[in-house]
């Protein structure tokens, strides 16, 4: 993981509201197995508040970088999870880049691993449209960029197949035949 910022160096996009102090940091990805046994322990992990899960473009844009791999592997599944240290400041883990992708039919069994805890564990989110790419960003800008995306909804078993469509040109139901 890279070092984190110092808490009292950000603040918040609005100049008007007081600074909401912020670490992030980024997970550094390893074998896609790796990466979801660490996302799902994350999920897991009842002192994370949240887990918000986000999708990239389907092709590559002017953000694409090296760390977000092959247009073959596109769009990726990306995540935040944060946590809060009363009266200190909150915590973002960025989860981007080249961290799993469910193109191909056995990372697809990585991402429904993923998905089951998310859906499980009941503080899962989606952003419900592709975001940008963030992996060349600093994990402070990363985590600010992601968060600022919208709409938002809860993953759930009613809205697990509309997050999946951002995903995969294929649906669940059709990785299973």
């Amino acid at each position: 993981m890279t070092e984190p910022s110092d808490c009292r160096s950000k603040a918040t996009s609005n100049p008007t509201e007081s600074p909401t102090p912020m670490i992030a940091t980024r997970y550094q990805n390893s074998a896609t197995n790796l990466n979801s046994v660490a996302l799902i322990g994350i999920l897991n992990d009842p002192t994370c508040v949240e887990v918000r899960f986000f999708a990239s473009p389907m092709r590559p844009t002017r953000a694409h970088s090296i760390s977000d791999g092959s247009e073959n592997i596109l769009p990726l599944l990306a995540a935040v999870a944060s946590y809060v240290i009363p009266h200190v400041c909150d915590v973002h883990v960025v989860f981007d880049g080249m961290f799993l992708t469910a193109t191909h039919s056995p990372r697809y069994g990585e991402v429904r691993a993923v998905l089951d805890a998310a859906q499980a564990c009941g503080k899962a989110s989606y952003c419900a449209t592709p975001v940008p790419f963030t992996s060349a960003l600093s994990a402070e800008k990363a985590a600010e960029v992601l968060l600022q995306q919208g709409p938002i909804h809860p993953l759930t078993a009613a809205t697990r197949k509309d997050y999946f469509k951002l995903l995969s040109y294929l649906s669940e139901e059709e990785y299973s035949l």
